[in-house]
């Protein structure tokens, strides 16, 4: 048997085309392409990507987010270029529901440190499901906002219970500033010490390089302040030696803590080592930083992630 027998004859390969070209001219997302680019149908090499480009269309205009996405690469949706002389060739582009998203998120960027889970990640000054319910709360806000639009560089001291919002409002600042170009860094105390612990061990250059950049970043965040236990390593070394710089240079710092600096200052007076006089006046210089640093505010209130489920 002859190859030529396995081939579509001249004749069948125009017969085909011309039922393609009349299936396709009484399609309104190709008529749209060909409209946008200048084409007429009959210059189109490539027909059947054509016709794979309006059905994948078909499919995207069904669609109403990104879980509703028939395609294994969700958001990626199916597009033609334009090359010379009529070919056309199928390209993936992201979707504008993927587009968005990636758009919501690249705020990231701004962030040096982001330890925050990514739940919050639509949250900021301006959502309005911000609770304002816990005493002072809104003070809070006043200050956190007058912050965002650069009225106030002075950082804050936010201290009260587990649960009454302190991280939160501190995470929809984070969060604006990130996405007004700022450069931020949020850290959960805790975290950060254990990190920092380790690479001045290990690593020293690392250290160096990454405590420099907490000392530069232009709003830092320091979550849950004094949960950790109480080392010289962290109040001297870290906190002093990065609150002293932060201050000299006049940058911004955020600091929330379950405690009041009367106790903060207690805590970190009373370490497991050295001379107990020396802990207490390191203790005070650091307090003394703090608040030179930082305006105390207090929320109070309930414990809402009681009632979360």
């Amino acid at each position: 048997m002859d190859f030529k027998d396995f081939t579509y004859s001249n004749e069948d390969y125009l017969n085909l085309r011309e039922k393609l070209v009349d299936e396709l001219a009484l399609d309104p997302d190709v008529l749209a392409f060909l409209d946008r680019h200048a084409l007429q149908l009959a210059e189109v090499k490539e027909l059947t990507a054509l016709k794979t480009y309006a059905a994948g269309l078909k499919n995207c205009h069904r669609c109403h987010g990104l879980r509703d996405c028939p395609y294994q690469l969700k958001g990626r949706s199916l597009d033609l270029e334009v090359l010379s002389k009529g070919h056309v060739r199928l390209i993936y582009r992201d979707c504008p529901y993927l587009s968005k998203e990636k758009k919501e998120r690249d705020f990231y960027r701004n962030f040096i440190v982001h330890d925050i889970a990514a739940r919050y990640d639509k949250l900021d000054l301006s959502s309005k499901e911000i609770d304002f319910n816990a005493e002072n709360s809104k003070i809070l806000y006043v200050y956190l906002k007058k912050i965002l639009l650069g009225e106030r560089n002075k950082g804050l001291f936010v201290y009260g219970p587990f649960g009454v919002g302190k991280t939160y409002l501190l995470i929809a600042l984070a969060n604006s500033l990130a996405k007004a170009n700022q450069k931020v860094a949020f850290c959960k105390y805790g975290r950060l010490i254990n990190e920092l612990r380790s690479l001045y061990i290990n690593d020293r250059d690392n250290f160096n390089y990454f405590f420099d950049k907490l000392v530069h970043v232009p709003y830092l965040f320091l979550d849950d302040l004094g949960t950790e236990s109480a080392s010289s390593f962290g109040r001297d070394d870290i906190l002093f030696n990065l609150f002293d710089q932060r201050l000299e240079k006049g940058l911004c710092t955020l600091i929330s803590s379950n405690n009041d600096l009367k106790t903060l200052k207690i805590n970190y007076g009373h370490t497991k080592t050295g001379d107990a006089s020396i802990n207490e006046l390191n203790a005070q210089r650091l307090l003394e930083r703090i608040e030179k640093l930082c305006d105390p505010i207090a929320i109070t209130g309930i414990d809402r992630r009681k009632f979360e489920t």
